[in-house]
């Protein structure tokens, strides 16, 4: 039980990890006024690039970056919503590509596996965030502004995580 219950747990916090990979790199791009000219951008998005209100931090619901459709629940269901709809966007039939459910399956898989053979919950913590911060720094990497911080909040995370286990 506490493997499924973790395999959910990674699955979600996967979703949220796609949340901020998607949006830092439109956020953090050298391009975002080229970007704002893209006719394959919704309006809604070009508003939030405009604003600077894409931000994983700052809360709006997700949408299809594509034609601007805010999700529905049942889209927003890890794995289960990419398989469903196969990986694109109910309204528009814009592909969100395989990335997504890369991350939501292997953080799931990740957690279920934590969540089995662990037993302490502050190292539990630790290595998921420790994973989660891997996956951030592979697909956020080379946008200067945001690789700069992602970097260096990794590398005090990680110098920080032999004192936690410590404790």
């Amino acid at each position: 039980m506490a493997g499924v219950s973790g395999f959910l747990m990674g699955a979600i916090w996967g979703s949220f990890i796609n949340l901020c990979i998607d949006r830092w790199q439109i956020r953090y791009t050298e391009f975002q006024e080229t970007q704002i000219s893209e006719h394959h951008f919704s309006e809604k998005l070009k508003d939030h690039i405009r604003l600077g209100t894409l931000s994983p931090i700052i809360p709006s619901r997700s949408f299809c970056f594509s034609c601007g459709h805010q999700l529905r629940f049942l889209e927003l269901i890890p794995l289960a919503s990419f398989l469903l709809w196969k990986g694109r966007c109910r309204i528009c039939a814009e592909v969100y590509g395989i990335r997504s459910f890369w991350v939501e399956l292997t953080h799931g898989v990740f957690f279920g596996s934590l969540f089995v053979w662990l037993e302490r919950w502050p190292v539990l913590i630790i290595l998921a965030l420790d994973f989660s911060l891997l996956w951030l720094l592979g697909s956020c990497y080379h946008y200067p502004k945001l690789g700069t911080h992602l970097k260096i909040a990794t590398f005090i995370w990680i110098c920080l995580n032999p004192i936690i286990f410590l404790i």
